[in-house]
């Protein structure tokens, strides 16, 4: 019988790293790429309405107050530059598990704004590029896995104070599920470009908190997130962003039927930043997350600790058309 040291846990691991990043761009060796035999028909993915964001003011600022609110334009669209490192250690037991560096994605994605009403518009994404740094085996199973990626879209629409009103998202029905968690991760991303807006004008200096439990078929947790305002003009305002995750003891999830892992503990944070124009297009945005998770790990009568720990930076610059 396998040691319980020396298990590998792929599946999952990728899986938490999507869950996780809100961004999908990472990925672990050794993934099994054949499709899922549960995607069936299945092409889209419809959520009437995303989690909300609900805005609690801490202060208001000091200086010139402006209304932060959106004015987009009909028809108009632009490419972002989606650049990702992800970097992880894990211990089973004390020991160190082998980790080969994951490496370095970067992708274009194509935003277009329409449906614009007085209350909402619509923001809806392609996926133009998607290119792996590096050579070796896990760069090619990177590549050959995240292939179908190119050409996948969805949208979002958003309130005129960037809150989620409704979302879909186009997903193969031959998805393998990390590619299909990397999709709806995509989801996530556009939110996260959009944080929810106050009510009130607001000066340099204004902060605002909003919470929301993140779900997945992996892992269930909590992100609260607090909002700077560090600059404002008529025409864009620059957020800085301050975020936190906290997960409560749970089984996460795992496609080997032989492994139980119970999270005993996750603890994550970092910073991030954000420059939007008033007429809803995202100039740039970065974030640099780190995560650690504490688990037991069960495989028959054996049992180890495991901790997880995992750094994501991602750069998203807009591409000069």
């Amino acid at each position: 019988m396998k040691s319980i040291h020396s298990l590998k846990f792929p599946h999952l691991l990728a899986a938490l790293l999507f869950a996780l990043s809100g961004c999908g761009g990472a990925e672990t060796p050794e993934i099994d790429t054949s499709p899922s035999e549960s995607a069936g028909d299945e092409i889209a993915a419809v959520v009437d309405a995303p989690q909300r964001r609900e805005v609690t003011m801490i202060h208001e600022g000091s200086g010139d107050a402006v209304l932060l609110q959106y004015a987009p334009e009909e028809g108009s669209s632009y490419q972002m530059r989606v650049e990702s490192m992800t970097r992880m250690a894990i211990t089973v037991g004390g020991q160190a598990a082998p980790t080969p560096p994951i490496p370095n994605t970067s992708s274009i994605v194509e935003h277009t704004i329409s449906e614009v009403t007085s209350e909402t518009f619509k923001v809806s994404w392609t996926i133009l590029s998607f290119d792996v740094d590096g050579q070796g085996d896990v760069a090619d199973q990177m590549r050959g896995m995240l292939a179908p990626l190119v050409g996948a879209s969805g949208w979002v629409q958003f309130s005129m104070r960037g809150e989620g009103i409704s979302e879909n998202t186009d997903i193969p029905d031959d998805a393998h599920p990390m590619l299909r968690s990397m999709l709806e991760n995509m989801q996530k991303a556009v939110l996260n470009a959009y944080p929810p807006l106050p009510e009130q004008p607001v000066a340099p200096g204004a902060q605002w908190r909003h919470t929301a439990p993140i779900q997945s078929p992996e892992i269930s947790f909590v992100q609260s997130t607090t909002v700077t305002l560090q600059s404002a003009t008529e025409d864009e305002w620059t957020l800085a962003m301050n975020i936190e995750q906290q997960a409560e003891p749970q089984r996460l999830g795992s496609q080997d039927p032989n492994v139980r892992v119970e999270l005993q503990q996750m603890t994550g944070g970092g910073r991030g930043e954000v420059t939007v124009r008033r007429n809803a297009m995202v100039r740039r945005s970065s974030s640099d997350v780190q995560t650690r998770m504490d688990s037991i790990v069960y495989r028959g009568q054996d049992s180890a600790p495991m901790v997880f720990e995992m750094q994501i930076q991602s750069n998203t610059s807009e591409v000069a058309p």
